[in-house]
């Protein structure tokens, strides 16, 4: 026999590869919501809540009192399994760690603009630009972290849980409104 020629359990196990490699790469189809409501700003609530609901059944359990329902909350209401469970919460407050680490970090290049430049509209392109790149990098964070989410569950499930989020969290959150408060650590610019 040629050294090329594959055995059919050979074959079959690179066609499944490559039909769930090809079912992960899938775009997902969002529920409608409005198109302020990115998935990046959608999963950032939502891995905020899991850590949040965590923390809650912490103390809870500290206080003597029944943890189940906070602990296993969005296990029972997005219907997850026991290891989907255990990897949105490990996903979930790994994406906290890494964003509080970043803010951290920006927070020095916010300040070094604050003291140069006191309003925002005294602010060059370059100084906004320098924004909008951290922007970015912490939407970055949160989408990398909703993937490893994704990576770790079956398609099928995950779109269920995708729908689940905009479904539960998109609603939780609202847009913020014109004059809203400029980025943090600047003065709003007088008149407003």
């Amino acid at each position: 026999m040629p050294s090329w020629h594959m055995s059919k359990m050979h074959r079959l196990s690179i066609l499944i590869t490559l039909s769930l490699a090809s079912a992960s790469a899938q775009a997902l189809t969002a529920p409608p919501h409005p198109s302020w409501l990115t998935d990046a700003t959608l999963f950032r609530f939502l891995f905020k809540h899991v850590v949040l609901t965590e923390s809650r059944a912490n103390q809870l359990l500290a206080e003597g009192k029944d943890d189940s329902p906070e602990r296993h909350r969005f296990k029972d209401s997005a219907h997850l399994t026991t290891q989907e469970e255990a990897l949105l919460k490990s996903i979930a407050a790994d994406s906290e760690s890494s964003l509080a680490a970043f803010d951290a970090n920006a927070a020095v290049i916010v300040a070094a603009l604050k003291a140069q430049y006191p309003t925002l509209s005294a602010l060059p392109a370059s100084g906004l630009q320098q924004l909008k790149d951290l922007d970015s990098q912490r939407q970055t964070i949160v989408l990398n972290h909703m993937a490893s989410l994704q990576a770790g569950m079956a398609p099928g499930h995950f779109q269920q849980f995708y729908n689940f989020a905009y479904g539960t969290e998109g609603p939780r959150i609202r847009q913020a409104q014109p004059g809203a408060k400029p980025p943090a650590g600047f003065a709003a610019p007088a008149g407003h």
